[in-house]
């Protein structure tokens, strides 16, 4: 079995959704993403991409002279892990207080509802 991917903090996130989104990028690049909505220096980007390619949530390589990182891991590979692991340790593993929230507080949209169902049908147990 692959060891389980460290849990995720804020940061982290925010910076592994700019690299899916850029597809990998310099120090430079990817300050340039995050920086006005995060407020972070040019120097915080830096330091968090290393600690992250330290956990082996990023790689990267040196081309010209300049270090580039892509994220190491999917987003469809993260995501449902950081799902489950807040299912249990919040929820202790019940849906019900999730789809309440979904549907009461972010209000679901006929297709939403068509797409809970069909994903339902799919993963219901006999």
């Amino acid at each position: 079995m692959a060891p389980k991917p460290p849990d995720l903090g804020p940061s982290e996130w925010t910076l592994l959704r700019a690299l899916w989104r850029l597809g990998g990028g310099s120090v430079r690049e990817i300050h340039a993403a995050v920086a006005k909505p995060t407020g972070w220096a040019r120097t915080t980007v830096k330091t968090l991409l290393e600690r992250m390619e330290g956990k082996g949530l990023l790689r990267a390589s040196d081309a010209a002279g300049v270090r580039r990182y892509v994220a190491a891991k999917k987003r469809e590979e993260l995501v449902p892990r950081a799902i489950g692991a807040f299912l249990d340790r919040v929820l202790d593993g019940s849906l019900e207080p999730l789809l309440g929230y979904l549907a009461d507080a972010r209000g679901l949209t006929a297709d939403d509802v068509a797409k809970l169902r069909a994903l339902l049908e799919r993963g219901s147990k006999p």
